[in-house]
């Protein structure tokens, strides 16, 4: 009874799912109704007998290519403009020949996150009735199989669905509504590929590469994930003591059917093979686990960037977020083979149990974009809920998510998008002054004078600000109990609702200018 778990495990270390094919596939991302990125190689991968000779054809161009000793192939295909529909042909020497029909070439971006990004359009603020007048069969989500995998997947079950009555309200609702602005302004098929799932820590989409970003940090981790991916030093050093505890239970039973002797116990595996994880942790919690079932198996696919909505489930990290989103986009960027755009949610204000830590995650999120020349931060806090971690409002999400990318990634400057933010201060006597980028003049949208600011001297004590609005963009701040202000927060609680804002009504988010940890 212990031998065929062990026996399983064995397999699992050998190549996870699939060792070598034997029959032609093509990964299941590329089926059909699926949208394929312009203007950039576009890679089509799948598996087939070790060896098999692969032919291509696609928009009027052939392509071949031959099945390595695990029987991958990929062939890439030439930048293209957008257009469509077209058919897309495989076929093996053996005869076998794999057509996808409906396929369009436009912009393409991953979706990514937690539970704010997967949750479904119909589940969303006037979500069912916008499903139910969906008309716009360009605009698709991919929607895959949620899983995890100990080991990188490369294939995973899922369909395309078209934003059309019937399929749109399964979509993304965030996804569904940054495409159709997408849609609307670049007038090209947009294709999204969901890669979300509720309550996960950031941990599980980190890939492999992104964790080497800082490897002596990672050390244990990234040994742990190795030990499980075909190929590694690792893993092959784990094969031959699985090899090697075999090949003696084997010769014990050789052994008892010479003697005709009882048969032995299967014997354990080596407690690095048998342990897949940490004591006590659920696998959808260990790092790259969602992304070796789920992000891992749609790529390679080309991408034009990524959109993330997530903090939620780190709430109690700190400052330490910053560097796991930099392992985050460092590993997907590697993997798609490109320095894509990055476009995030700062989470939104919620009655979290754990209200005091919430602050500091926030701020590590505004503090991502400056060691990220291609992230973009997008503030939410005046469509949040207080009562309710998941709000009903994606649309505003999901707009000013494609506002940023249709301003940075597309050159569309006319569109307002960047979000007020603190960029330096001077201390003036007794007066503290900020100084805002992106905001020609700063208002409120109470009209009343702007709260929520506290300052603090040298004893880090903070007080509650007089406020006032000076130079159209900057503010000043002042307390009798601070002679000497040092450091100056805004907002700095999860159960507030902020209402400063910049001329484009644009708020701003929650942010701290010295070290909000330091005790």
């Amino acid at each position: 009874m212990r031998f065929f778990p062990c026996f399983a495990l064995f397999l699992l270390l050998c190549g996870g799912e699939k060792c070598v094919a034997s029959a032609l596939e093509l990964a299941n991302v590329f089926s059909d109704g699926c949208v394929l990125q312009r203007e950039m190689p576009v890679p089509i991968h799948g598996y087939a007998a070790r060896g098999e000779k692969i032919e291509l054809t696609f928009a009027d161009t052939r392509h071949t290519a031959v099945a390595g000793n695990d029987g991958r192939w990929r062939i890439e295909l030439p930048a293209m403009p957008s257009g469509g529909p077209f058919q897309l042909s495989v076929k093996g020497a053996s005869g076998k020949e794999l057509v996808r029909k409906n396929i369009y070439v436009g912009e393409v971006w991953l979706s990514s996150g937690q539970s704010n990004m997967a949750w479904l359009l119909r589940k969303s603020a006037g979500g069912p009735a916008e499903a139910a007048k969906a008309n716009d069969p360009l605009l698709r989500y991919y929607k895959p199989k949620i899983a995890y995998s100990y080991t990188p997947v490369h294939d995973n079950p899922g369909r395309w669905l078209r934003a059309v009555p019937g399929e749109a309200e399964d979509f993304s609702g965030v996804a569904y509504y940054f495409g159709k602005l997408l849609r609307k302004h670049l007038n090209v098929p947009v294709g999204i590929l969901g890669c979300s799932y509720g309550g996960l820590g950031i941990a599980p989409f980190i890939p492999l590469e992104g964790w080497k970003r800082r490897p002596k940090e990672n050390r244990m981790l990234i040994e742990r994930l190795e030990t499980r991916i075909p190929g590694t030093p690792a893993n092959l050093r784990n094969i031959q003591k699985a090899e090697e505890v075999a090949r003696k239970y084997i010769a014990a039973l050789e052994e008892s059917k010479l003697r005709h002797t009882e048969p032995p116990f299967p014997p354990e595996w080596p407690a690095e093979i048998r342990r897949p994880m940490y004591a006590g942790f659920h696998p959808l919690q260990d790092g790259a686990t969602f992304h070796h079932a789920v992000t891992s198996a749609l790529l390679p696919y080309a991408v034009r960037g990524t959109i993330w909505y997530q903090g939620e489930a780190n709430i109690r990290n700190g400052l330490s977020y910053i560097d796991a989103m930099l392992d985050l986009t460092f590993g997907l960027r590697i993997l798609c083979g490109k320095e894509m755009p990055f476009y995030y949610v700062q989470i939104a204000p919620f009655r979290h149990s754990r209200p005091e830590t919430v602050p500091v995650v926030m701020e590590a999120q505004r503090r991502y974009q400056q060691h990220d020349k291609l992230a973009r931060m997008a503030v939410i806090n005046d469509v949040g809920d207080l009562r309710n971690i998941h709000p009903g409002d994606k649309q505003s999400v999901g707009v000013r998510l494609a506002n940023l990318a249709l301003r940075h990634t597309y050159g569309k400057t006319e569109i307002p998008a960047d979000f007020p933010v603190c960029c330096r201060w001077e201390v003036q006597g007794n007066r503290m002054r900020l100084f805002f980028d992106n905001a020609q003049t700063l208002s409120t949208r109470s009209g009343k004078s702007p709260t929520l600011f506290e300052i603090s001297g040298d004893d880090r004590r903070f007080y509650p600000a007089q406020a006032r609005i000076v130079g159209g963009n900057q503010i000043e701040l002042s307390h009798p109990s601070v002679p000497n202000p040092k450091s100056a927060r805004f907002a700095w609680s999860c159960t507030v609702v902020p209402d400063l804002c910049n001329e484009h009504k644009l708020p701003v988010g929650i942010f701290h200018t010295g070290n909000p940890e330091a005790k």
